[in-house]
């Protein structure tokens, strides 16, 4: 899980890239980066730690550009260290910059053929896909896009900057990760989840097709295609946790999913002749489906477990002693409010087990 973000702009779009990415921190917490095109050289930066301590202000300002990428990682491969973080670049055939979210299932494999023809510098699957799509790019990405797809297993939504061409997003042939295009004015953006259109003030022209790739060049003319479409495999862990709730992925509300888990939830307790005094959500995401299981039992909803807004997202921590460690001081119980009754406690998913 990660978040990406990309805009062709006719001014300066670093402070955007870096709103959308603040926006898009809860999907990845490990490192953070931007990289922009101003028609003749390409600046980046990018580093290990939260999006407000990899991008200062100091960094915006030199970050010049109508044309950006940005990247919050979460680490599925590779060591998590500065080497592993996005954007990645390359100078042949030409300068190209790349962002990625998803999970190439044969990395490895891919690897091992590259190696014999080229030097990775990383662990990361972005590097593999770059790669992939310099050594077939002739100047056609869409061309470069149908090799990718026909050699990669996984999921994986990515947006690329190649000089001399424009902005480039290609989603994988199932759409397993979201990924969605917008417009305000002669801009335009993708992003992983529609929150950032909606507080960068853009408006949703689509969520990209399976294996659609999309072109902005650089006067602003877009260019769509179907380069090898499959049958949608949405990945439900996106409705479940990893969204905000204000989001529409594929056109669909994630708070409303949210909302008719709850309502599931309520047919399942009831059959199972579960009778709580109060039903407690496990903060923030599965409030919205203990919400809802609560209208349907009819008991009170009641705040029981108080969060520590400081410390970060336990799921996406590298190692078990480090979730065990912060899930502890993540909660504190609201003794007034539990003690001497029966508590329905309300998460989103068991996959840790903290």
């Amino acid at each position: 899980m990660c978040g990406i973000i990309g805009i062709k702009g006719n001014d300066e779009v670093a402070k955007e890239l870096f709103v959308g990415l603040l926006a898009l921190q809860h999907r990845g917490q490990n490192a953070a980066g931007i990289s922009t095109y101003d028609g003749e050289r390409f600046y980046y930066k990018k580093d290990t730690g939260l999006v407000s301590r990899v991008l200062s202000e100091e960094y915006l300002r030199r970050l010049h550009g109508s044309i950006g990428i940005g990247h919050v990682r979460y680490p599925t491969i590779g060591s998590g260290g500065e080497e592993d973080a996005q954007p990645f670049l390359i100078n042949s055939p030409v300068g190209m910059a790349m962002v990625h979210n998803g999970n190439i299932v044969n990395y490895f494999e891919l690897r091992r053929t590259l190696e014999k023809r080229r030097y990775l510098n990383s662990f990361c699957d972005v590097e593999v896909l770059l790669n992939i799509f310099a050594e077939n790019f002739d100047k056609d990405p869409f061309k470069a896009t149908e090799k990718i797809m026909d050699i990669t297993n996984g999921g994986y939504s990515v947006i690329a900057i190649v000089s001399g061409l424009g902005l480039f997003a290609f989603r994988d042939p199932n759409a397993i990760r979201p990924f969605i295009f917008g417009r305000r004015g002669e801009n335009y953006i993708f992003a992983s989840e529609s929150v950032v259109l909606q507080i960068l003030d853009y408006k949703v022209i689509k969520d990209l097709e399976p294996g659609e790739g999309i072109l902005i060049d650089e006067n602003g003319k877009v260019t769509q295609r179907i380069i090898k479409k499959g049958a949608p495999r949405h990945c439900i862990f996106e409705y479940i946790y990893f969204a905000r709730p204000e989001s529409f992925l594929d056109g669909l509300s994630v708070y409303q999913k949210r909302l008719n888990l709850g309502k599931e939830l309520s047919k399942e307790t009831q059959r199972q002749g579960v009778k709580p005094d109060v039903v407690v959500p496990i903060p923030d995401t599965s409030r919205p489906t203990a919400i809802a299981l609560a209208e349907e039992l009819d008991v009170p909803y009641r705040e029981g477990l108080i969060k520590n807004r400081y410390i970060l997202r336990t799921f996406i921590m590298s190692t078990d002693e480090e979730r065990a460690m912060y899930i502890k001081y993540k909660l504190n119980p609201l003794v007034s409010e539990l003690r001497g009754k029966k508590v329905l406690l309300v998460d989103d998913s068991i996959v840790r087990g903290t």
